[in-house]
Parts: structure tokens; sequence; C-alpha cells
């Protein structure tokens, strides 16, 4: 049956006009979603980054097939192309930076294609009459209303964040009492070349110590600000430990316009402790071996999770960096390092 009802007949038939227009009202939708679920519920989790992709996925296809029946690929062009249409309007909304977006694009992708091959069959079915009349605008209400749903109930069931542990080594050629002091203060360091540092991420710049021994306050500063840390062990030199409490912001964001700040800046990554341990090599050598514990509170756990490990690991690799610089000076010196 290729005969439209009445109230489809306001789509357009041509497949590049019913394209776009399905992508621009997807991706309008999506945008409300997405500010319900930051903005106002305040969760970076599955509903955002599963539920709003997958339901865009299936949307946009179903829309584009209102005019004429489509192939397969055209349905998964659709659900592209509303996702690339949601990206550019949360730049020019200043709902995002575009580093954030880059992040999560692939994520974004990969689950609107599984919306689009969910989407097809729907599609078939429409177009054969068992659908069209009057299933087609019960589906797609039951689409929009989906995430706020969804939403809802994520933002009421609170998912907890695991605990993540991060471990980085480095070998540096001075003893350990060398090393120790270069480590628990330092003065401020180069700014970082790794990539993560290039795109924005808070970068570490000093480190200050205020006191000695168990209750001391170091002061960890990065580009975006000052990490205050309790230290809970201080074995000189063999291993320093702290509580973090309070973490700057990870990022500054790649925006259009001055000012933007979305809510994930603030408390979604979090550091908790570090330990660093020093561990004497034949040779006046030593290996550092330091470890942190953080949690980050965007859902998906896995997928974030490969993009907050590599950041803090390229953190561990600039401060390690910086002390094994200033400690084999140190000690091809003959200085103290004070």
């Amino acid at each position: 049956m290729h005969d439209r009802p009445a109230w489809a007949r306001w789509f357009p038939r041509d497949a590049s006009a019913s394209l776009f227009c399905a992508a621009g009202i997807s991706a309008l939708v999506g945008i409300a979603d997405i500010l319900l679920c930051t903005t106002v519920a305040g969760d970076y989790g599955l509903t955002l980054f599963i539920g709003t992709p997958c339901v865009l996925g299936i949307g946009a296809p179903l829309l584009h097939g209102i005019g004429a029946p489509r192939s397969f690929w055209q349905c998964v062009l659709a659900a592209m192309v509303c996702q690339c249409a949601l990206f550019m309007g949360m730049l020019v909304f200043g709902i995002e930076g575009i580093v954030c977006i880059a992040m999560a694009a692939p994520l974004w992708m990969s689950v609107a294609i599984v919306g689009a091959s969910i989407a097809y069959p729907l599609h078939r079915w429409m177009w054969r009459g068992h659908m069209f009349r009057a299933g087609f605008p019960v589906a797609g209400l039951l689409l929009v209303l989906l995430i706020p749903m969804a939403g809802g109930a994520e933002h009421v069931a609170r998912l907890q964040p695991a605990t993540i542990e991060l471990t980085s080594t480095v070998e540096i050629d001075a003893p350990p009492e060398v090393v120790w002091r270069r480590l628990v203060e330092f003065p401020a360091m180069k700014r970082p070349t790794q990539w993560p540092f290039e795109l924005g991420i808070a970068y570490p710049v000093r480190a200050d110590l205020v006191g000695r021994g168990v209750g001391a306050r170091r002061y960890c500063v990065f580009s975006t600000g000052s990490a205050a840390e309790n230290i809970r062990t201080w074995d000189e030199p063999r291993e320093l430990a702290f509580d973090v409490l309070n973490t700057p912001e990870p990022m500054t964001e790649w925006t259009l316009y001055p000012g933007i700040h979305p809510p994930h800046l603030d408390g979604y990554l979090e550091s908790k402790e570090a330990r660093f341990e020093l561990i004497a090599l034949p040779g006046n050598r030593t290996r550092l071996v330091g470890t942190s514990w953080y949690t980050n509170r965007m859902f998906p756990g896995a997928y974030w999770r490969l993009w907050s490990d590599a950041i803090i690991h390229q953190v561990h690799v600039a401060v390690f960096a910086h002390v094994k610089a200033l400690a084999e000076a140190d000690f091809r010196g003959g200085g103290t390092g004070r």
C-alpha cells in the first residue's frame, strides 16, 4: 500500500527534502531531551547516551519514511544526518563544547545505527498498511515520551559510579630520597604537550606542600584550579598517600560562545585518593609507582572509562616526566633538590 493517509501528506515525498525535514525535526526533539537530562535532571547517564541516540535513530528514519518507502541505507543515512544536526544544534545553542561532543560521537553514532536497524522493519511494516493509518502516530508519541520517562526513572534510581583504580609507573635514574623531595612538591612545569592537554583538558602545573608528615596539606595546582590533598601516609622515602578533598574542573570547553559551562564540569569526574610508592633499584635508581582512585558519574561507565583512564594516565605521565627530570638533574649535580 503506497497511498498515504491525509495526516501524512504534508511531509515531502522527495528523498532529499524528506531527509532534511526528518533530521531537523528529530534533532530538535533530541535537543529538548538533552536539556531535560542534563539541565533539569542533572544526569549524564544511560538515558542520555543510549536512550536518546537510539530513539532518534528510530524516529528520524520513520519520519523519513512518511513520504515514500525507503531502503535500509536511506534509513541509516537519516539516523546519521539527524545525529550530525543534533551535534550542530548543541554547539549553536551553547549546550556542549566541541571536544565533549567529539568524545560522545562514536557512542552516539553506533547506538543510532542500532536504532535505524530497528526502524527499518517498522518502516516496511508501515508501508504494508499495518501501521500507517493509526499505529505510526501512536508510535511517534511513544518515542517522544520515552526519553522523559526513562530519564525520570534513571534519576530516581540514582546509579552510583564505581571507584576506578589506575596505576602508572616510571623508572628514574636517582635514588628514592632524591625522588621523594621532588615528588612531595615541585615547581611550575612547562605546559605538557600530550594530546589531552592540547584539547583543553586540565593539565598539572605545580605541587605545593604545607607542613610535613601525616596531616600535612598538599596542593596540586592544575590549569583550571587547585586540588587540595590531605596526606594520610608519609613514609619517607618509600610511600606517600593522600585523600583528595576537591577536584578542579576537568577541562576548559571549546565553544562558540564565552562562558559556556555544561553541568558535567562540576562533580562528574572526581579524584578520590592517590598513592605513590618509591621502590629502590640497583645502581641508585628508583621505580616510581603512582596509583589514583577516581569516580566518573557518566554512564555507560565502560565507554567513558576509556576516555577518563587515558586522560588521567596522561596526567600521571606529565607529572612523572617532570619529577624524573628534576630528580635526575639533582642527582647528577649533587644537589639537595630543595
